[in-house]
């Protein structure tokens, strides 16, 4: 066996990154609008004390999230994933649970859980994470075994898997 057929592509892994850092923005900008649904006394179920409380930590979760959704946007300009053999597909699911275990362990390290707020963010973050370790990996494999029957799951491998890992991570939550 060649050394050359042993080099993985690495060309999967910003857009990668890319999804997991959407999924993530996804998730607190979704946070942050219930946090205003809270502070306008719209919603049952209170985190927050008082609406001043909920206004302040709605509008820092929403410049957060704008700001970890525009990260892909200026720094990686790679939204397509590209998998071309069965080789790719291992790589960029090796990719997303490489991805999603370094994330969850800065964020269990890095959140603290003294405030009702952050401890929110950090089951979005652990929940963006698992969901990269169980959903994202089955999504791809089956884009990839459906790709020959239905074409045009290539063209469209990058926003179908960002739906399903938005939509995983409510199973985590």
């Amino acid at each position: 066996m060649k050394a050359s057929n042993l080099k993985i592509s690495n060309e999967n892994f910003n857009p990668v990154l890319s999804l997991y850092l959407f999924t993530l923005a996804s998730g607190v900008l979704g946070y942050s609008i219930y946090l205003f649904l809270e502070s306008l006394s719209l919603v049952e179920i209170k985190i927050i004390s008082w609406s001043g409380q909920g206004l302040l930590w709605g509008l820092l979760t929403f410049l957060l999230g704008l700001f970890i959704g525009f990260l892909p946007i200026e720094f990686f300009r790679s939204f397509t994933l590209s998998i071309n053999s069965f080789k790719d597909l291992l790589a960029t699911i090796v990719y997303s649970i490489v991805i999603s275990l370094f994330f969850l362990l800065l964020f269990q390290f890095t959140i603290p859980n003294n405030n009702s707020v952050l401890t929110g963010i950090k089951n979005i973050a652990n929940a963006v994470s698992f969901s990269g370790f169980i959903a994202v990996p089955s999504v791809l494999f089956l884009s990839n075994y459906f790709d020959e029957k239905y074409l045009f799951l290539d063209k469209f491998r990058f926003p179908i898997t960002f739906l399903f890992w938005i939509i995983s991570i409510q199973i985590f939550l």
